[in-house]
């Protein structure tokens, strides 16, 4: 029997509009020409609200809207998750005050849990996707292989934890991506909620556990997967815990008529065909934009000259140039081109037409002769080179039988 309760139709509707307030604008961003809009219809005004709120009403002076950081935990965004708080329960308690009907909270909570259930399946389809290949957690480089373990950050040693292993990657994919579809359809949300509640429930610790600035929106895709179970929590707790026989309610259609049902079905085809397999397609582009190894790369130190050197170590990536001391990384560059011959040129930037050139020339017996052309200088020295494949770590590989743990 459903609960009508005073209490009941309440927090339906707060946590109604709780979900619109931190979802939107999903799944405009998607669509062409809309998302330029949502610019300054909503993210302009979003701004100066929640700044307001921050400053005048939680007195947080200092706070200010930081641009494309790649943090989701921003001053701005608890500022935001307080006001998002405040505003839908103040909403929803002027909405029951009011003489709206109270009948038609259910549908309407009804309607933003399925918002709810998109958001969060179409969100860890995408999180899926990135894990393949050289996405989200790429395999170690060298760089990372030359930072002592005691000066990473706890996300740095996250990432090159689960970057290392192809196997995992592609398990956490898999999971991922099977979660956000069967959390979608009507016959398998259930099924899909509660794997996406344990997909979920993993990132949101590891998020909290190693310093990650995900906090906010992993704990929403975790909370939105627990709402989507809860309509059916008695079931399943029966059937577990119980080990009684039950059958989930049925869900009725959305929509009735013809017309409907046949507009409801265009715009899944374009939440789940188009968005989803549009970001699949994006990772797969974006990867051949992927610089292979070349023969230069290494990790070049014990420099002989007879001239001061610039620098004590220099590393050599897929696309970048860096070097420093012995106890630092200080300086890094972009790599514009190189040759066949070991001519590499680079510069701060992609585009700075103040380039320089570092020439790469193997020796007989092993070594590498550096010639720099820096700032009107040049430089020489010969010093050796350690390969991405000579580091234990890439050595290793996998082994199924071990009479000893190889753990150092």
């Amino acid at each position: 029997m459903k609960d009508f309760s005073p209490l009941n139709q309440f927090l339906r509707l707060w946590m109604g509009i709780y979900i619109l307030l931190i979802a939107f604008p999903f799944p405009i961003q998607y669509i062409p020409i809309l998302n330029l809009l949502t610019t300054y219809l909503y993210d302009i005004p979003k701004e100066w609200v929640v700044l307001f709120f921050g400053q005048k009403i939680l007195g947080w002076e200092d706070i200010s809207k930081i641009k494309l950081t790649g943090s989701g935990d921003t001053t701005f965004d608890y500022a935001f998750l307080v006001f998002a708080i405040v505003s839908s329960v103040l909403t929803a308690g002027i909405i029951f005050l009011s003489k709206a009907s109270k009948s038609e909270y259910s549908i309407f909570y009804r309607w933003t849990l399925l918002y709810a259930r998109y958001f969060v399946g179409l969100s860890l389809f995408s999180y899926g996707a990135i894990k393949f290949w050289n996405g989200q957690f790429p395999g170690p480089d060298i760089g990372s292989m030359e930072v002592m373990y005691g000066e990473m950050s706890p996300m740095g040693l996250a990432w090159r934890f689960f970057g290392y292993s192809d196997t995992y990657k592609f398990f956490m994919g898999i999971s991922e991506i099977s979660a956000g579809l069967l959390i979608l359809f009507p016959r398998t949300k259930v099924f899909g909620a509660l794997l996406s509640i344990g997909v979920c429930l993993n990132i949101v610790l590891v998020n909290f556990s190693f310093d990650i600035p995900v906090k906010i929106f992993s704990s929403h895709l975790l909370f939105f997967s627990i709402l989507t179970v809860l309509p059916f929590g008695k079931s399943l707790f029966e059937l577990f815990f119980l080990h009684k026989p039950v059958q989930l309610e049925k869900e009725r259609a959305y929509f009735q008529s013809k017309r409907g049902k046949i507009a409801w079905w265009i715009v899944n085809f374009f939440l789940v065909g188009f968005i989803s397999f549009g970001t699949l397609a994006n990772h797969l582009y974006f990867q051949l934009s992927y610089v292979p190894t070349h023969p230069w790369q290494g990790f070049y130190s014990e420099f002989q000259t007879e001239s001061p050197f610039p620098f004590e170590r220099l590393l050599i990536d897929d696309k970048t140039i860096s070097w420093g001391s012995e106890s630092k990384i200080t300086q890094y560059f972009v790599i514009q081109k190189m040759d066949e011959k070991g001519l590499i040129v680079f510069a701060k930037s992609l585009n700075e037409p103040n380039i320089n050139t570092l020439e790469v020339q193997e020796t007989s017996t092993g070594e590498v002769l550096l010639v720099l052309q820096m700032d009107n200088q040049t430089f020489k020295a010969q010093a050796k080179r350690k390969r991405r494949e000579e580091y234990p770590l890439i050595q290793r590989g996998f082994n199924l039988i071990q009479e000893y743990p190889y753990n150092r």
